[in-house]
């Protein structure tokens, strides 16, 4: 965890979650690591993963069975995929169209970095 970074830990933990998820590492069904085996692997206290697991809980993405564990739901993927997307048009959107009108790229400009981007990977 970015214990610098301005964002919640809790945040940071639902992120790293929704991105093991969106790269489909995590499906349907799949168990995911304990309250506690998260709280150890990122050095935090129990308290904040319960509330990372709440929260992706609230937005079904997880659901629990008692005295099983906690599991990717049904409609996880489909979940984070639109929180993600909500997300970014909210908060990263804007800045990116700032600096590209700052900087004076034109729409043309803007899709031929994105396919000399894409075709880089």
């Amino acid at each position: 965890m970015d214990f610098v970074n301005k964002q919640p830990i809790y945040k940071q933990i639902c992120d790293l979650f929704c991105e093991i998820i969106l790269r489909k590492e995590w499906r349907v069904h799949t168990e995911i690591p304990s309250v506690s085996e998260i709280a150890v692997l990122a050095e935090v206290n129990p308290n904040i993963v319960l509330r990372a697991y709440e929260y992706l809980k609230n937005h079904g993405i997880i659901y629990s069975k008692p005295d099983k564990g906690y599991f990717i739901a049904e409609q996880g993927y489909a979940n984070t995929l639109e929180i993600r997307k909500t997300e970014f048009i909210q908060k990263d959107l804007p800045d990116i169209v700032h600096t590209i009108e700052l900087i004076g790229l034109s729409v043309d400009d803007l899709i031929e970095l994105l396919k000399k981007h894409r075709n880089q990977q």
